[in-house]
């Protein structure tokens, strides 16, 4: 299971401060136990808010689909399905956890960062908020990697046509929308192609390429991506699972405060 590491940006509509990171006091009126409906889904939350995080663990789904049988995985035979209109099974999951110290969000899916966005600004109706990957620049992405192991990007004006094109004999017919390069390293130095990735970003500048990504690991082997103009860095864990197959909360978020400590 990876965790992305982001920021809580936030702005008073009330007094005249600049951007500023959100802090316990954005997190205290937030209840232990939540219901969400969102386009469909029904989420619950469940949240604790100690003096060191805000922890928040989500589960959800949509109660349709919904069909009038059930296949029997074990006789093949199809019977009613019992689960009634108005019911859902909670089987999707989300974790987040803000630690207050370091200032930084852990996110298990940067896509369901609007849930928590949707608490935050239900809780405190005098802010608002975002959330940012944890690095923009490109120059702290650099810094940060040590290693590579994935770049991939695709043409934006040509770049691979011509003698690629008559390399691989592609007629009219054939070609395709995009062209699109991905290159695999086993965990390769970054000092060994630094200027190449120097040129890359000088190319993705001037619109010769496009959809530029690139995966690595920093020097404590944590993943690192830069995707086109975002720079997200992850956490790995291994948490269990229950006895229902999906994640065990607690486990998650042990698992997860471990990780964060021995950075």
């Amino acid at each position: 299971m990876e965790f992305y590491k982001a920021r809580i940006i936030l702005t008073s509509t009330t007094k005249p401060e600049k951007l500023n990171n959100a802090t316990k006091d954005d997190f205290e009126h937030i209840s232990k136990e939540i219901f969400i409906h969102k386009k469909n889904n029904y989420y619950k939350g469940y949240i604790e808010n100690t003096d060191e995080y805000f922890w928040l663990a989500i589960e959800y789904n949509s109660p349709s689909p919904r069909r009038d049988t059930v296949l029997d995985t074990e006789t093949k035979q199809e019977k009613k399905n019992t689960r009634s209109p108005t019911e859902v099974e909670l089987i999707q999951q989300g974790f987040f956890l803000y630690h207050y110290e370091k200032q930084i969000l852990y996110i298990k899916n940067y896509d369901d960062k609007k849930i928590l966005l949707d608490i935050l600004q239900e809780s405190n109706k005098n802010n608002k908020y975002e959330i940012d990957s944890f690095y923009q620049a490109l120059e702290h992405f650099i810094k940060t990697l040590d290693s590579i192991q994935e770049i991939r990007f695709a043409d934006a004006n040509g770049l691979f046509g011509g003698g690629l094109i008559k390399t691989l004999n592609i007629d009219q017919d054939s070609r395709p929308d995009d062209f699109v390069l991905s290159l695999k390293y086993k965990d390769k130095s970054k000092k060994n192609i630094l200027s190449f990735i120097e040129n890359l970003f000088v190319s993705k500048d001037n619109l010769r390429i496009k959809d530029l990504l690139i995966k690595g690991k920093d020097k404590n082997s944590f993943g690192v991506i830069f995707n086109q103009n975002t720079f997200f860095q992850k956490i790995t864990i291994k948490p269990l699972k229950t006895n229902e197959s999906i994640w065990d909360k607690e486990s998650v978020k042990e698992k997860l405060l471990e990780a964060i400590n021995d950075n």
